[in-house]
């Protein structure tokens, strides 16, 4: 006599045996599962958000620093690097003219406010020679005195370090403004 359920048994047994086995193989079982979440708070003004339309993150890309080597940006909120009149290209440490980098382009718009000091912090995660670390940096820039007549362009490189060899893996970057000169979030 044949029994109409043992069919839909044995496929229900074989796919409770074949998870198991995956579970097994991978380690989830032993080890278990967990995801992790967290919380992040962002104070300030932040481009991302579309809250400073006059100052916008337009590109980030692989690259090389310009020759000769431009201005380093201040580190320091009470000192920050005023723009000039007309775009012009900074690096985010010390680097050399010729070695790959990470490039991002802004554009400060014509109704940006005068004297505002803009906090950007840059994040690079880069392979250089095989070993693959992250770099954080916060530099702090003040807009003009004098309404700018047309919209400027202005670069930010971060220097790879090498000339060849340097694989960028992740780049980020925000924009905040400060409450005043010298007082940033």
């Amino acid at each position: 006599m044949t029994r109409p359920y043992a069919r839909p048994r044995v496929l229900a047994f074989g796919a409770i045996a074949a998870a198991l086995a995956v579970l097994a193989i991978t380690g989830a079982w032993a080890a278990g599962i967990s995801i992790g979440h967290s919380n992040e708070s962002v104070t300030g003004r932040a481009d991302a958000a579309g809250t400073l339309p006059d100052w916008q993150a337009t590109a980030s890309l692989a690259s090389t620093v310009p020759t000769p080597a431009p201005t380093v940006l201040s580190a320091a909120a009470a000192t920050p690097t005023r723009l000039p009149a007309a775009g012009r290209s900074y690096l985010l440490a010390a680097g050399t003219a010729g070695h790959e980098a990470a490039d991002w382009t802004f554009v400060e718009s014509v109704g940006i406010a005068l004297n505002l000091e803009i906090e950007l912090q840059f994040e690079v995660t880069a392979t250089v020679g095989g070993t693959t670390a992250s770099h954080g940096y916060t530099v702090y820039l003040e807009t003009q005195a004098t309404a700018p007549t047309a919209a400027d362009t202005f670069q930010v490189f971060w220097d790879g370090g090498a000339t060849t060899g340097v694989t960028l893996v992740a780049q980020s970057e925000l924009s905040q403004a400060c409450a005043a000169a010298g007082t940033c979030p």
